[in-house]
């Protein structure tokens, strides 16, 4: 499902490494060149946690995480947005915080 949200996002896949616990949850990354992907899961919470790190204006992280968010069944969606690497005019670089503070709830 990470490998396809990847691609979803039009990005470049290098590797992907996964781990899947007994009895039952999941940690990943998908390694890309234009970043990462990652899961970390709790089935028995219906609980995922996952990072769509993506650089570049040619990769879109959101349609990664509505693909995730369509393939998991997610009842709702709790998104932080981070842009990174932003370059001030002094040179040093910062970030920008967008933070949806509400669950977005899906509708099917």
């Amino acid at each position: 499902m990470m490998i396809a949200a990847a691609k979803a996002a039009g990005a470049t896949i290098m590797e992907s490494a996964f781990h899947r616990f007994e009895p039952q949850g999941v940690s990943g990354t998908v390694i890309l060149a234009e970043s990462h992907l990652s899961i970390h899961t709790w089935p028995e919470k219906a609980y995922a946690a996952m990072d769509f790190y993506t650089c570049g204006d040619h990769t879109d992280p959101w349609a990664a995480c509505d693909f995730a968010a369509a393939t998991l069944r997610a009842k709702s969606v709790l998104a932080t947005e981070l842009k990174r690497g932003i370059e001030k005019s002094d040179g040093e670089f910062t970030h920008v915080l967008n933070s949806n503070q509400d669950a977005r709830v899906l509708t099917a």
